[in-house]
């Protein structure tokens, strides 16, 4: 469990609403938190709203798992769907109201607890304990599977990914070169700010659906392997030399995945958190046999024979 002080958690602890400074109409009514180093986005996929939130979906689903039995096969429209649910959940459990959801976010991240760990162990002589807790006004503009990574290395944009590897959407290729003119552009207006601090580093941006805003969600003073490459893998020389040097390129998945899991080069198989692929298999498993009891009911009413006929069928 991560180690927060008891003045934090004396300010997280109780369960009092998290106040927003400037609330609009369009606003969720909750908060981001995270560390001044990263956020506990990895607690979200453990937590039990999340999992409720995933199998309410898949309940309502239309879309079935391919035969009842254990070896279902899932479509490539099911792996989206399922991605798109996993996606929607984990991002609506990060929207928080009260500080006990905050401080259970904080104290359930193995992020959380790496990074403060690590700030603990290095820090220098006389130096203090210096992470913060950064608190933002939810913004329900920000769909996080627009989420994009730009990397600069000594002050020159080298590449472009985004930053959920695993997502694929028709818009976002569809649209690819306009989303890249976009992010460059937002990044010309602050580059030279940034510059008076690092670099080197990372830039996150999201871009909305509908193309009409482009916004910076952090700027993160480490490059690769630290910070996640997306779609570039750093363990390919040729990858790492284009992170590195450039020239400059944008990746984006271009089609679907078709199993909730990827195979990488050098590395192994890559695949979604291992309990919710196992959730959600077992939930789909459990509507697919709930449909077939249904069908073959209706089968068995349909071919019993009324008081005045003599004909029957038979049920496979």
């Amino acid at each position: 469990m991560a180690h927060l002080s008891q003045a934090t958690r004396a300010s997280l602890g109780h369960s009092h609403p998290l106040r927003r400074r400037h609330p609009t109409d369009s606003d969720s009514g909750g908060v981001f938190i995270k560390l001044s180093t990263r956020s506990p986005k990895d607690a979200s996929l453990n937590l039990t709203k999340t999992h409720e939130h995933i199998k309410s979906n898949i309940r309502a689903s239309s879309l079935v798992l391919g035969g009842g039995g254990e070896e279902g096969k899932a479509s490539k429209e099911i792996v989206k769907e399922d991605l798109r649910f996993v996606n929607e959940a984990a991002s609506s459990s990060l929207c928080v109201t009260t500080g006990a959801e905050a401080l259970r976010l904080l104290l359930e991240s193995d992020r959380a607890h790496s990074d403060i760990t690590a700030n603990q162990l290095y820090l220098e002589g006389d130096e203090n304990f210096n992470l913060q807790i950064a608190v933002r006004e939810w913004c329900s503009d920000v769909d996080s599977d627009w989420e994009f990574r730009l990397f600069v290395v000594d002050g020159k944009s080298t590449a472009l990914t985004i930053y959920n590897d695993f997502y694929y959407d028709a818009r976002i290729v569809a649209n690819k070169e306009a989303i890249q003119a976009q992010i460059l552009s937002l990044w010309e207006k602050v580059r030279h700010s940034i510059d008076k601090k690092t670099k080197n580093y990372c830039i996150d941006f999201a871009v909305t659906p509908s193309l009409e805003k482009t916004f910076i969600i952090e700027v993160n003073n480490f490059l690769a392997p630290i910070a996640g490459s997306g779609l570039f893998k750093y363990n390919k020389m040729e990858d790492r030399k284009l992170l590195e040097e450039g020239p400059f390129s944008f990746r984006v998945r271009t089609a679907p995945l078709v199993a909730l899991e990827e195979e990488i080069e050098g590395v192994g198989i890559r695949t979604l958190h291992p309990p919710l692929v196992a959730m959600m298999k077992a939930e789909r498993l459990a509507m697919a046999r709930k449909k077939q009891k249904q069908e073959h009911k209706a089968t068995v009413a349909t071919c019993q024979p009324d008081a005045s006929s003599s004909s029957s069928c038979s049920v496979m």
